[in-house]
């Protein structure tokens, strides 16, 4: 899984398989306070899904700290 930043506009998920979802800033903050929910290896994030292989899935808190640590705003 790999993240794509779109410059202030904000930020593309793409996983393994070449599947994308892609988020607004403000949905990226709504991501960040955990405003998500995976399960059975599907991503929905206000009403948008990304289907996420078993490696995907595997990589995901690494993901999430990513765009914690690098687009987090105070």
């Amino acid at each position: 899984m790999r993240v794509i930043n779109l410059d202030e506009t904000g930020i593309k998920l793409i996983t393994s398989d070449k599947k994308q979802m892609y988020l607004s800033s403000q949905e990226v903050k709504d991501f960040i306070q955990k405003q998500y929910n995976l399960e059975n290896n599907v991503l929905s994030v206000n009403n948008k899904k990304l289907i996420l292989s078993d490696k995907d899935v595997l990589e995901f808190p690494n993901i999430l700290s990513y765009i914690e640590n690098n687009f987090k705003k105070d």
